[in-house]
Order: C-alpha cells, then sequence, then structure tokens
C-alpha cells in the first residue's frame, strides 16, 4: 500500500503538470480525486509514511520558536488544507476548528466538487457562522461554482435569509445571475421566500430580470401562486406586461395556474387583458376557473364602459367648441 508521502508526490506532479500551462486528462484528474480519497483514508488510519519510536509511539514534532514568521504551506500542504476546509464546513465544525485551517493556509476560495467553494457550502447548508467567519477572512462573496451559481444564489434557493442578508452586506451582486440566467430575485419568487425577496429589492435588485426563457420573477409568482411577492414585485415597478419567450405576460401564467388574487392585482395593475401569446391566444383561452372567468369578463365590461365614457366625453367637447367661419 502506498503510504501518505507516495500520494503527495503523485499528486503534485500531476498538479505540476496544470500550473505549467498543461492540461490534465480525464483520466489524470480522477486519479488526484481519487488520490485525495486514499490520503483522507490514510490519515484516518494513521499512516503517515514515517516510522514510530521505539516505544511505538509517534515523536512529536519539534515546536516552532513564536519568534520565526510561519512559512506559506508547499503545494501539497495547501492542497490537503484546502480539501480539509471544504470538508470542515461541510461537516459544520466548530468555529475554532474552522479558524486554525484558515490560519495554516488554507484557501478559503478553494475549490471543491462541482467547483463548490466553503463560502457556497455554506451559503447552501445554511450555516451562518461559518459563513460569518469565511467572509472575515476575505471569502469572495460573488465566486461562482462551476453552474454558474454564487453564494448568494445557493442561500436564496434554499431559503436562508439570514445568510442573504450577511452575503449583502459583504458585496454580493444581487444582480448576478446564475444557471440558466436565474437570478437571486427570481430564485425568491419561485420559492416563495418573502423575506429575501423584501432584501434583495432593497438591495437594489432588479425587479424585471428575464432568465434564458425569458421568464420574469413576477411570471413565477404568478405561476406558483405568491400574491405578497407579485404585490411587492409590483410595488417595485414589476412590468405587469412583459413577456416570456411564448409570448406570455403573468397575466396568463396567472391565470392558467388558476391564482385569482393574483390575477385581481395585475388587472389593477394595468396588466392587458387583450394580449396575446405566440399563439394568438388572450388570457381567457387559459382559463379553467368559474371564478377567474367571472372576474375577466366583469373586468372586460368595465374596460368597455370606461372607453364609451371617454368617447362620450369627447364628443361632447367637440359639440361644446366654437366652429371657425366656413369657407
Amino acid at each position: 500500500m502506498k503510504t501518505l508521502r507516495d500520494e503527495l508526490k503523485a499528486i503534485t506532479a500531476l498538479l505540476a503538470i496544470q500550473q505549467s500551462g498543461g492540461t490534465l486528462t480525464k483520466k489524470q484528474l480522477a486519479e488526484i480525486k481519487a488520490g485525495f480519497a486514499r490520503i483522507a483514508k490514510l490519515r484516518r488510519r494513521g499512516q503517515t509514511g514515517k516510522h514510530s519510536g521505539p516505544s511505538g509511539k509517534k515523536p512529536r514534532p519539534p515546536k516552532a520558536p513564536r519568534s520565526k514568521p510561519v512559512k506559506a504551506p508547499s503545494l501539497p500542504q495547501r492542497v490537503l488544507l484546502d480539501a480539509d476546509l471544504i470538508d470542515a464546513v461541510l461537516r459544520n465544525r466548530e468555529p475554532s476548528d474552522l479558524k486554525k485551517l484558515i490560519r495554516q493556509g488554507a484557501d478559503v476560495d478553494a475549490r471543491g466538487n462541482d467547483g463548490y467553494t466553503p463560502l457556497v457550502c455554506a451559503a447552501h447548508n445554511g450555516y451562518e457562522e461559518t459563513a460569518r467567519i469565511l467572509l472575515a477572512a476575505g471569502a469572495s462573496p460573488n465566486l461562482q461554482d462551476d453552474d454558474g451559481n454564487a453564494p448568494l444564489v445557493h442561500a436564496v434557493e434554499e431559503q436562508h435569509p439570514e445568510i442573504t442578508a450577511l452575503l449583502i452586506a459583504h458585496g454580493a451582486d444581487v444582480n448576478l445571475p446564475g444557471k440558466y440566467g436565474q437570478s437571486p430575485l427570481h430564485c425568491a419568487a419561485g420559492g416563495g421566500d418573502d423575506k429575501s425577496a423584501e432584501l434583495l429589492l432593497a438591495a437594489g435588485a432588479h425587479p424585471n430580470p428575464q432568465n434564458e426563457q425569458g421568464i420574469t420573477p413576477l411570471h413565477y409568482a404568478a405561476t406558483e401562486g405568491h400574491p405578497e411577492i407579485a404585490a411587492l414585485l409590483i410595488a417595485h415597478r414589476g412590468d405587469v406586461n412583459m413577456r416570456d419567450e411564448d409570448g406570455c405576460p403573468p397575466l396568463h401564467c396567472a391565470v392558467g395556474a388558476g391564482q385569482a388574487e393574483i390575477v385581481s392585482m395585475l388587472l389593477a395593475a394595468g396588466a392587458k387583458l387583450d394580449a396575446t401569446d405566440n399563439g394568438g391566444d388572450t388570457p381567457l383561452a387559459y382559463c379553467n376557473d368559474a371564478k377567474i372567468r367571472r372576474m375577466l369578463g366583469k373586468h372586460e365590461k368595465q374596460g368597455q364602459k370606461g372607453i364609451a365614457e371617454i368617447l362620450q366625453r369627447q364628443r361632447q367637447l367637440g359639440s361644446l367648441r366654437p366652429k371657425g367661419p366656413s369657407l
């Protein structure tokens, strides 16, 4: 069986290829990952590759004098420290353990599986104290994982408003889109997290971002039935007539989902009842709810009545105007 020292040498050799500008093959990347797994196993067993003393106990390393500065860890040591830090975050270890690893040289922006940084792991799992420690140590609040999701997207998606507030306070970009163009506000609206939605909008989040399908947060709130968030978005100038890639404004979504309260809200905010999607269908074509159908019909009659009154007033004004001399 290889010793810890052997495994470190093998990993260092592969990492040296990458540092010199070379590209590692999938097999080499897999070997690095497997090497880390073997190292973790060896460390649990206590096989360090060094000989034990006469009593069978491993000799204690001499303490470094306090007057000497701590040396920067070597590449293999740094790789192990980074892996240990990510593992400590995932296991929600004690703050003292995290701070110790950081003092020893662990990179607070190190990447693990799927490009997850320690801060992404903390935000995703709701570990507020851990997130505070990492941010205080200089962790980037906007570093994205392999899918393009920053810690803020993870915090909002998993509904951890306290971490959302913490990240915003440390400069997280509230408009930075993630996978499929989903902004943090999309995640809050789709998940019904009104607290995070309030925090994001108060911090300057755009109320009308569109993802890759042209969907806005208001589309999500209308479809998923979150009237509090729909009202919040409308109050922050959410566009009630913005269309997605299928030509549907939020009213089509609310009608199709049977969300009567949101339908009423959108109509009051100026949603167009005669708007058509890419197939030429109005919201009424999406309606399967008798209550909403009556609501749409009543709104249409009121609109027609309002138009008739406007035309009548225009005719009255026209008849009162003085006529000029005929030519």
